[in-house]
């Protein structure tokens, strides 16, 4: 989340570590403070579930690859990241579109996807809050808008937590949370 890295660079009470190898059993075990995903978990007693973002995701391509997918009615690549295989076909209905000459490759990572789409082979959905920068540089545009999706990032923290006591907790998120005006 790009508003994270500078609210811990700028204040000394947290340390901050990155790692996609954590999961819920890392905050239920304490080897962890808190946990934030995308994955809607179900949770013990105990713990809370605070709801950062709502997502909304969009088409994104590179404009050069736009260009020449309007101007020349070429086929559409489909680049999606092994998490979210099937969001364009969930895209496509929610947006109730039908393409038809489509070819679709499948990378690892959505921030692999990017890049790919990025260097102009094809599109893909992302949320906006992941692409904004990259369209505000002109390195992506996104044709069709943004809209709202099942998609939510959360914040997992067991109650306990002595930030939840002193509201640096709710300092933190209220920093963190991204307004929904995409």
């Amino acid at each position: 989340m790009p508003k994270l890295k500078d609210y811990i660079n700028n204040n000394e009470d947290f340390k901050f570590s990155f790692t996609s190898s954590n999961s819920i059993s890392s905050v239920y075990n304490g080897s962890i403070d808190c946990l934030i995903s995308g994955d809607n978990i179900s949770i013990k007693p105990g713990f809370r579930k605070i709801t950062l973002l709502k997502c909304k995701v969009g088409l994104v391509c590179s404009c050069g690859y736009y260009k020449s997918v309007v101007e020349y009615l070429e086929p559409i690549t489909v680049v999606n990241s092994k998490s979210k295989e099937y969001a364009w076909f969930e895209w496509c209905e929610k947006m109730n579109l039908n393409f038809e000459n489509v070819n679709h490759i499948v990378l690892d990572t959505l921030s692999l996807a990017l890049d790919t789409v990025k260097m102009g082979v094809g599109v893909t959905i992302a949320p906006s809050f992941i692409v904004n920068s990259s369209i505000e540089k002109n390195e992506l545009v996104a044709p069709f808008g943004f809209h709202d999706s099942d998609c939510e990032i959360y914040l997992y923290v067991p109650d306990h937590l002595p930030l939840l006591k002193d509201r640096k907790l709710q300092n933190v998120v209220n920093h963190i949370k991204i307004p929904d005006n995409s």
